[in-house]
């Protein structure tokens, strides 16, 4: 044991004492096998034959030793076991049998042979196997190995459950940076939700769809800061994951499981947990069409899962609860059934959801010749589910909506060798996601306000407001998203003397957006109560129409995207390999949003303007530097900028609005106003397009804009990692990582409409308009024309830095375990939690200039991490498996409700509400005055028991 922490101990002292270097990382959707051959006189053995064969499946590689003796094998399928043979003229054959390879794995494997002769009996070698130890590891990483992802529970069964076990990642932010800033990759194709409208990063994560069977994975990478420029498109993290393929063996699975509301453990609260049922059933079969030529793997996956709405019951939940009285939602559907009887609100008990989930998969791999394997796969994905709202806005069954999505994704790889020098990847992929948001139903949306007194006698002080909602969900009534990816990826790598590698690369994404999506297109009545409701006296009615002269209004956009990058890979000592490397990006937009003269004029504004064709430049270089020589003892490490895509519903904002999209009717019964309600009607086929005393429909709305700078780029990190490895007894590897990352181009948002400061408030803040003695604001805009104006450019500062220690043990004889402590701290300033451009600009607390925010404490800071995850093998055939991950909270902050510095946020034309100015926090007594100056103490007390 004193050894153990002696060694451990080491970490710490080594990356005090050694200067910071840099590194990188091996393989994309692959591994490789490298070495050198010499004779028993250690001499190095020039143009020797080699031979790597996949005894599983037959695949076989071809490769020539160089005039040093070197050789490699690049692009090698993970798995195994395979047998490395060697032959040489003069020489008695060598073979390295059980090899093993994992993703992006740099496999050594040094050769020697004896002198002979005569041809006689082979010579068997050994060659270093762990790849935790591997060559290849540079920056912070994880891999989960095809043993945990057979083993390591998941109630969810989906691949990205095992993401988090990766020190470095909180939820699904990925050393702090924002979640949709990840890249996921399956086979090395894109597989994300580009448009960014999901948590999860997964197509159909709005829905829970699960990209691909858990059943199909073999193995993958969680890559933080690989130093290998052939890994872009993200600037968090990289999921990368390898799919399974046939053997010549006939292999499958079969399994279903089963949950329900009866196996949840009570304790936790007093109210029964409300039904559900889950069940998961699926398999895998693998089989050989041609033995050692041709193999085929499939896999399939269903989900039928059932659930009660969240939030509380009108009729099953105490009125306390609901702040609805049963009598108020009786009469709402009697008043619908009797006077309006060809529109059913539906119930307004509980209501079961559905969530159910298919995925099909399937995998061809053919070894063509000697020298090439071809590799076919197809991803078929089908998801919904049903949402409902039962807060303040209560909604009957007709106001529920579901959200479907259909994903599909192909890919196909081809490998090759030319001489045994030179390899190439080619890698073509194809994917369609559809995403479409139906309501219930068509007519429009109802809503009614409703009071009701919650006690059991008359109270005053006891009466909620609440509101009735029936009708088509008003953000359901037009929405339909739309994902075309296609993509193509060359590879060429080939030797060069004196231990270099040079490989040439090209990265090509193509997609196109569409993105239909109108609020209350259909409609949006309001009610006063349910007596208005019964005569059909609205108080307001609400709908989004085309702008006058255009159609229906989508955005409709392309993206192309073109990635060139060279790189070299150095051994340059035999305990020192170096990569280092540069790559360009370069997004285009063949496509321009809509021209809005009013914005040119007011801002001198073009929102045609897009950021096309900037160049993105990353560049990187890595090391893996042997310490001690036999690999104990590792410093690894690298610095390099990383280039990632923003979330496309940010870029599409512009291309929907540029102001000359919609038109939003507004018609309110309001004295003294000439555009009244129009007469009720619940007809969707015969919904009124202006109000009840227009003649004409004309662009009377406040118009809201959002554009890019024309010289925008998209978001850049610079990564900083140093870690060193040290070798444990019992087989453990210690490690301690050092990462630091500072924006280089951030997304920030500022409203041009926001005018200048017109007074200061009594804490110093900066007011921009007015607040009367009532609390009516009036803000100043620059043009009363427009609501908000949203411009979208470049920042820089934002930073984090993390520190982890890791133990890690590789699944050999009985255990394989992982256990982390990561502490990290991140600043931004402004976190881009939301879809929406108004909701990101809005949400961001602020002090003083809304329009420069402070940089403070970013929300994707999680300060404490602790992992562990491990499986062993007991007796009696028994396999134990453990997952625990603890993490501290997310950040929050106070604020004000209403608007402290009358900028127009939350309530800016109605639209948006996003409460986001920071309450004032005296530095003592003498800083405040209070009406009753003994609540000081009181005050000063409550202050100082917040941990913020």
């Amino acid at each position: 044991m004193k050894t153990f922490v002696r060694s451990f101990c080491i970490l710490g002292a080594l990356v005090g004492v050694i200067p910071l270097r840099t590194t990188v990382a091996q393989g994309v959707t692959s591994a490789a096998v490298v070495g050198k051959i010499a004779d028993d006189a250690g001499e190095p053995i020039p143009s020797a034959s080699l031979t790597l064969t996949n005894t599983s499946t037959g695949v076989r590689y071809m490769a020539r030793s160089a005039g040093d003796g070197r050789f490699f094998f690049e692009n090698v399928q993970v798995g195994g076991p395979y047998v490395l043979e060697a032959r040489a003229l003069g020489h008695e054959p060598g073979r390295v049998p059980d090899i093993t390879l994992i993703l992006g794995q740099r496999r050594v494997a040094d050769v020697t042979l004896r002198r002979a002769a005569v041809q006689v009996g082979g010579v068997t070698v050994e060659a270093q196997a762990d790849p935790l130890r591997s060559p290849a590891r540079t920056g912070a990483s994880q891999y989960v190995s095809d043993s945990l992802v057979a083993r390591l529970p998941t109630l969810a069964r989906n691949f990205t459950d095992f993401v988090e076990t990766t020190p470095q990642i909180a939820r699904t932010s990925a050393a702090g940076q924002n979640n949709r800033f990840n890249n996921i990759q399956i086979d090395g194709a894109v597989n994300n939700d580009l448009f960014g409208l999901g948590s999860t990063g997964q197509p159909g994560g709005q829905v829970g769809a699960k990209a691909i069977p858990i059943d199909a994975i073999s193995q993958y990478q969680v890559l933080i800061a690989p130093f290998d420029v052939r890994q872009g498109g993200f600037t968090g993290g990289l999921i990368n994951a390898i799919t399974r393929r046939g053997t010549n063996q006939i292999h499958g699975s079969f399994f279903e499981y089963h949950q329900n509301n009866d196996l949840v453990g009570g304790g936790l609260t007093t109210k029964p947990f409300g039904e559900f049922t889950e069940n998961q059933y699926g398999g895998s079969i693998g089989a050989p069409l041609f033995r050692d030529k041709l193999h085929i793997f499939m896999a399939g996956e269903g989900q039928g899962r059932s659930r009660p709405n969240s939030g509380a019951n009108i009729g099953i939940d105490p009125i306390p609860a609901t702040g609805i009285n049963p009598d108020s939602a009786a009469r709402f559907t009697n008043i619908f059934r009797t006077n309006y009887s060809a529109f059913d609100p539906g119930d307004f008990g509980q209501v079961t959801l559905d969530n159910p989930n298919t995925n099909l998969f399937g995998r061809l791999d053919w070894q063509v010749g000697q020298n090439h394997v071809l590799t076919f796969r197809h991803n078929y994905v089908k998801a919904s589910d049903v949402t409902t709202s039962r807060g303040n806005n209560y909604s009957f069954a007709s106001n529920n909506y579901v959200i479907r999505d259909v994903t599909n994704s192909s890919v196909l790889q081809l490998n090759s060798t030319f001489g045994g020098r030179l390899f190439n990847e080619v890698i073509l992929g194809r994917e369609t996601i559809r995403d479409k948001r139906d309501p219930n139903v068509t007519f429009p949306q109802v809503q009614v306000t409703v009071t009701s007194d919650t006690s059991a006698t008359p109270n005053p002080a006891g009466r909620f407001t609440r509101t009735l909602v029936a009708g088509a969900e008003q953000f359901s009534q037009a929405n339909r998203l739309d994902q075309d990816i296609y993509e193509l990826t060359d590879n060429v790598t080939f030797g060069l003397k004196a231990g270099h590698k040079l490989t040439l690369g090209t990265h090509n994404e193509f997609f196109h957006f569409k993105n239909l999506f109108i609020g209350q297109f259909t409609g949006l009545w309001t009610f006063a109560s349910l007596a208005t409701l019964q005569a059909g006296s609205a108080t307001s009615f609400t709908r989004t129409l085309p702008y006058p002269g255009t159609s229906t209004p989508i955005a409709d956009f392309r993206v192309r995207q073109f990635g060139f990058y060279v790189q070299d890979q150095w051994d340059a000592t035999p305990r020192l390999n170096l990569t280092y490397g540069v790559r360009l990006d370069v997004p285009t937009f063949p496509d321009q949003p809509r021209s809005n003269p009013d914005a040119q004029s007011a801002f001198s504004v073009n929102t045609q303007d897009v950021p096309s064709g900037n160049l993105l430049w990353s560049p990187r270089v890595g090391f893996n530097y042997d310490v001690t020589g036999d690999r104990r003892t590792v410093l690894r490490g690298g610095v390099g900028l990383f280039t990632g895509r923003p979330a496309y519903v940010w870029l599409s904002n512009a291309y929907g609005n540029s102001g000359r999209e919609t038109v939003q009717l507004s018609c309110v019964n309001v004295a003294g106003r000439a555009d009244s309600v129009p007469a009720f009607t619940l007809d969707p086929n015969n919904q009124p397009s202006l109000c009840r005393n227009q003649t004409s429909l004309t662009a009377t709305g406040l118009q809201t804009v959002n554009y890019f700078d024309k010289d925008f780029k998209f978001p850049q990190v610079w990564k900083v990692d140093v870690a060193v490895d040290r070798d444990l007894p019992h087989g453990f590897l210690g490690t301690f990582e050092v990462l630091y990352s500072r924006t280089a181009n951030a997304m920030l948002i500022r409203d041009r409409n926001i005018g200048a400061v017109a007074s200061y408030a009594r804490d110093g803040r900066p007011l921009y308009g007015t607040i009367s003695s009532t609390g009516v604001v009036t803000t100043n805009f620059v043009d009363a024309r427009f609501d908000k104006v949203l411009e979208h450019y470049n920042g820089s500062g934002d930073w984090s830095v993390s520190f982890t220690w890791q133990l890690q043990r590789r699944f050999a004889n009985w255990l394989e375990a992982n256990a982390a402590y990561t502490y990290q701290h991140v600043e931004d300033r402004i976190s881009l939690t939301s879809s929406i451009a108004s909701s990101n600009y809005a949400f961001d607390p602020i002090r003083f200039d809304p329009n420069n925010p402070e940089q403070g404490i970013s929300s994707f800071n999680i300060p404490h991490k602790v992992t562990l995850n491990g499986t062993m093998n007991l007796p009696w055939h028994v396999q134990l498996s453990l997952v625990y991950i603890g993490r501290t909270g997310s950040p929050y902050s106070y604020i004000y409700q209403g608007d402290a510095n009358a900028d127009g946020y939350p309530n800016r034309s109605g639209s948006v509400r996003g409460e986001n100015d920071l309450v004032y926090v005296p530095r003592d007594q003498s800083d405040i005055l209070l009406q009753t100056p003994s609540q000081w103490a009181a005050l000063d007390a409550y202050i100082s028991g917040e941990p913020c």
